[in-house]
């Protein structure tokens, strides 16, 4: 038997290496028992190199780093680096550990994620959508994008159930927040969700299909419940409870039943761009330990700030400082003083 538990999330160099950091530190602190777990953290697409800074501050953390050109197909399409990065970290630990969790960047882990270990008997814990937004209505034809993504999959109609959103409260057909889950590596899920993304590729022309910039944006966390659907019956997948995969961006309009108001009552927290700022404070009781934690490290720089590290951003920026530079040179030897006109 192997580790119980080991962690994996995406970076890529900028905004996203911060947050992938924030998350690792996090991980560390507040753990628990899980708080020394094997971390792996992917690079999947061919860019910029993490700062020395991030690199550094990874390796003393523990955390494996991979770079490799896996994303090759969806280059365009940042969200598909999560199935091409899972199904390498899942296939390179198969055997050695029993449950690998992937989150996204822009997590953090607040206590001991007991509920990410899985039980004999279950191959996947997942956390239903927020909102309906892409998702298929129980009544009617599923519609082009899903019934593509069945056909693709190899989802029979009977395998289709359904789950209640978390915010809105609408029941659709399944359709789980590709943001936090958990998998049994032997069961090769992750791997059937990349191939299934791969496949896509073919259809992305497709009249009918990939009409909106959502099923766009949304194709694959869509994908990964059609392949859910394809592969695992119902009773293998576990239902992750309200501390999981916890909208932060959603703390006002939450329903009862589904709005914590500590973070020490949660487990795993998803900011999204919440900590670009501070005002998300206001909605929920911060308290000991994070406060400290968190005022180390928020806020995260903004948009301006962001901007500013792109290359070609920088590049610009460097080249009016030379023609400020230039132009200063000028006044200074050819203009005459103001007293002279």
């Amino acid at each position: 038997m192997g580790a119980p538990l080991a962690y994996m999330l995406i970076a890529e160099a900028g905004d996203l290496e911060r947050k992938a950091l924030l998350l690792v530190e996090s991980i560390r602190a507040f753990g628990g028992p899980y708080g020394e777990a094997p971390v792996w953290v992917v690079q999947p697409r061919a860019g910029g190199r993490l700062s020395a800074r991030t690199s550094t501050r990874l390796a003393a953390l523990g955390a494996v780093f991979l770079r490799a050109e896996l994303n090759t197909t969806w280059r365009d399409y940042p969200l598909a680096n999560k199935p091409y990065a899972a199904a390498l970290v899942e296939e390179l630990l198969e055997g050695a550990v029993d449950t690998l969790a992937l989150l996204d960047s822009d997590t953090l882990v607040l206590r001991s994620p007991d509920e990410l270990v899985l039980r004999p008997g279950e191959t996947v814990a997942v956390r239903p959508v927020d909102e309906m937004l892409v998702g298929a209505p129980l009544t009617g034809p599923a519609g082009a994008f899903w019934q593509r993504l069945y056909d693709t999959c190899g989802v029979a109609p009977e395998a289709v159930w359904t789950v209640t959103t978390t915010v809105d409260r609408q029941e659709i057909r399944a359709y789980f927040n590709s943001g936090l889950v958990a998998v049994r590596p032997g069961a090769g899920l992750f791997r059937r969700w990349r191939d299934n993304v791969e496949r896509l590729a073919a259809h992305r022309h497709d009249g009918g299909f990939l009409r909106t910039p959502q099923e766009r944006w949304f194709l694959e966390q869509a994908c990964f419940a059609a392949t859910v659907l394809a592969t695992t019956p119902q009773s293998a997948v576990r239902r992750l409870g309200v501390a999981y995969n916890y909208p932060l961006h959603k703390q006002s309009v939450l329903p009862d039943g589904a709005r914590l108001d500590r973070l020490d009552q949660i487990a795993v927290l998803h900011y999204h761009r919440a900590f670009h700022g501070l005002s998300w404070m206001r909605g929920i009781e911060v308290g000991s330990p994070y406060a400290a934690w968190l005022r180390e490290r928020l806020p995260l720089p903004g948009v301006r700030a962001r901007l500013a590290q792109w290359p070609p951003a920088r590049r610009l920026a460097g080249r009016m400082r030379a023609v400020s530079r230039l132009a200063y040179a000028w006044r200074t030897r050819y203009a005459r003083p103001s007293h002279a006109l």
